[in-house]
């Protein structure tokens, strides 16, 4: 059966498309970002997943909460005659941090969170606009073709020339 979409129903399916893609452009141009982050980070020697995991620990934990944690670590760390320190204690001389790249991997960590969680955001933005688009009684699956084919269209010269084949091979066979 061949249905066609005409009129305001094409606008619509249009509409949608085009936020899709712009939503998928967005977040892959975030997620390239923050590659391009955790490469800066481990260029310069940084443990990138440990410390972006503390982070958001940290950021989770209330007061109360880092407290705790911070006294089992010196519990920890007098058991094993290791020396712990905190962003607050007096650091001995000889083992002090550069100040500036602390500051520099602690930005770097809060801007892959952050963009972390901008990349979260379109994803749910993304979900919203299919199930728009299936409450309007379009296919998902078909409009995810053709959002691909939409992307490929706008990376490549050749999406023509690969389109024509395509047709003319669908009707070759008949499909």
């Amino acid at each position: 059966m061949t249905e066609q979409v005409g009129g305001n129903a094409a606008a619509v399916l249009s509409g949608y498309v085009d936020r899709i893609v712009a939503l998928e452009v967005q977040a892959a141009a975030l997620n390239s970002d923050i590659k391009d982050v955790k490469k800066e980070m481990k260029d310069g020697g940084l443990p990138v997943k440990d410390l972006i995991q503390e982070m958001k620990e940290h950021e989770r934990m209330d007061e109360s909460d880092r407290r705790e944690a911070r006294s089992l670590r010196r519990w920890a760390a007098e058991l094993l005659g290791q020396p712990c320190y905190f962003s607050d204690d007096p650091v001995p001389f000889d083992e002090a941090i550069d100040d500036t790249q602390a500051e520099r991997a602690k930005s770097s960590i809060q801007r892959i969170i952050h963009l972390d969680t901008e990349v979260k955001e379109i994803k749910e933005a993304l979900k919203d606009v299919f199930k728009e688009t299936k409450g309007a009684g379009f296919s998902t699956s078909a409009v995810k073709v053709i959002v691909k084919m939409k992307q490929k269209a706008g990376m490549s010269e050749k999406w023509d020339e690969e389109s024509a084949l395509v047709d003319l091979y669908r009707k070759v066979v008949g499909v």
